[in-house]
């Protein structure tokens, strides 16, 4: 599968504020790239722990995404606030735009997906770019190119087969949208989940709020990212999640480089389809 080439860039802050001095780089590193580059007015705004007002963020997501030029709307960097937006994404119209970013950027992605509206994408944001290895950054470029990917050496948490659309996101942000008009159709999906900073107890109730929802039960299969930053060993993280995902229809894999650390960061476009392989999935 093929996508349209990426020419010009669009940058909001639907979320939190940025760094300047990270910001200003990770400008210059995607110009430096070769694309043209729109930054909107309110993208270097800072209002307490958002960029700027819900009307301030949603106009500049809007310029973008009227904006015939503008191929990729890439958000600035992370943090709350995109569930402000959601409720005006139907004064948007349908387009084969790009939508990226990941982490609490959850929200919006999921919603635009349950709404039909733009192809998202699970992509480093444009304030810490810059950072990652190269083969982050090829992986985000093969991403949005829809070239095939195989990766090999996950830990089989739940052996069987799946094949379907993937729909990757943080897993609290994901729950937090349980009961919204907003959470997409998980049927026959494949769940790619992540998360950070949480301890074992409070995974444990996100996840089986989900459960809980019918998401497991519905979706084809799931392949869990990182979970950085939890305090739990590995036999206790994978106790968990297994026993949160009996109710899968297919496999359940774990260990994908998926997450905030920052090293091999795999980008992830929710057209692509995912297919299990043993230990292994075959993205393309």
């Amino acid at each position: 599968m093929r996508f349209r080439q990426i020419h010009t860039i669009g940058v909001c802050a639907p979320a939190g504020p940025v760094d300047p001095d990270r910001f200003a780089r990770g400008i210059e590193f995607l110009r430096q790239k070769g694309f043209a580059v729109k930054v909107t007015p309110h993208a270097t705004g800072k209002c307490g722990y958002l960029s700027g007002s819900a009307e301030d963020r949603f106009a500049d997501l809007e310029m973008l995404w009227r904006d015939e030029a503008v191929d990729l709307i890439l958000a600035a960097r992370g943090g709350f606030g995109c569930a402000h937006l959601l409720d005006q994404l139907s004064l948007l119209p349908a387009t084969d735009k790009f939508v990226a970013g990941f982490s609490d950027l959850t929200a919006l992605l999921w919603a635009i997906e349950r709404h039909r509206i733009a192809i998202p994408v699970a992509l480093p944001m444009a304030e810490k770019f810059f950072t990652y290895d190269d083969e982050t950054q090829e992986n985000a470029w093969r991403a949005l190119s829809g070239a095939p990917r195989r990766i090999d050496h996950l830990t089989v948490l739940k052996r069987g087969t799946f094949c379907g659309k993937l729909l990757a996101g943080n897993a609290t942000v994901a729950a937090s949208l349980c009961g919204t008009g907003h959470f997409p159709d998980c049927r026959g999906r494949v769940l790619v989940l992540e998360d950070v900073g949480e301890p074992l107890y409070r995974l444990d109730r996100v996840l089986t709020q989900l459960q809980t929802c019918g998401v497991f039960a519905d979706c084809a299969g799931v392949v869990f990212g990182e979970f950085s930053g939890t305090n739990a060993s590995e036999e206790e993280l994978n106790g968990l999640l297994s026993r949160v995902t009996r109710q899968v229809k297919g496999g359940v894999l774990a260990g994908l480089r998926y997450g905030h650390e920052m090293g091999n960061f795999v980008s992830l476009n929710y057209r692509q389809v995912i297919t299990a392989v043993g230990d292994a999935i075959e993205i393309g």
